[in-house]
């Protein structure tokens, strides 16, 4: 159903869709050509968080959007889920270090993927689910809406 859709979308020039899977490689996409960038779970992920993300703003066209989540780790409900979830099943079926994949994996927590868009981007919205009162460390994880700068630096030179 979601390929469908997807191809769909492509055919009618409204999506295009490419799957990253080397952070250390320019992203092969021309600048300013990209209106809206989506990045569920992923950012956690990069080695040089800074560089990527400047790669992205690079990309977005001016006024688009960078929307997405990542995880509140380190918080206290993350931490409470991990333990009841998947470091339960880990520690059940391997023999490994939860923790240190964890450690591998996620480079960068939460704080540090906001840090590195509020350098290149404007911030729009940033909220947490699923209490959305309550700081990061009580929350899952962390809804991201940034914008392009570069129109509101255009506009500031008279363009």
């Amino acid at each position: 159903m979601k390929t469908a859709a997807l191809e769909i979308a492509s055919l009618r020039c409204v999506c295009k869709t490419l799957l990253v899977t080397r952070f250390d490689e320019r992203i092969p996409i021309p600048d300013d050509s990209v209106d809206v960038i989506v990045s569920f779970y992923s950012l956690e992920h990069v080695q040089e968080i800074d560089r990527y993300i400047s790669d992205l703003y690079k990309i977005l066209r001016p006024g688009g959007y960078l929307v997405g989540a990542v995880p509140a780790e380190s918080g206290l409900v993350w931490g409470l889920e991990r333990l009841i979830t998947s470091r339960r099943w880990l520690k059940r079926n391997f023999d490994i270090n939860f923790g240190k994949i964890i450690c591998w994996e996620h480079p960068n927590f939460r704080n540090e993927v906001i840090e590195a868009l509020d350098k290149q981007f404007t911030r729009v919205k940033v909220r947490v689910w699923p209490f959305r009162w309550r700081p990061y460390d009580l929350n899952l994880l962390v809804s991201l809406n940034f914008k392009n700068r570069l129109e509101l630096l255009n506009w500031a030179r008279g363009q």
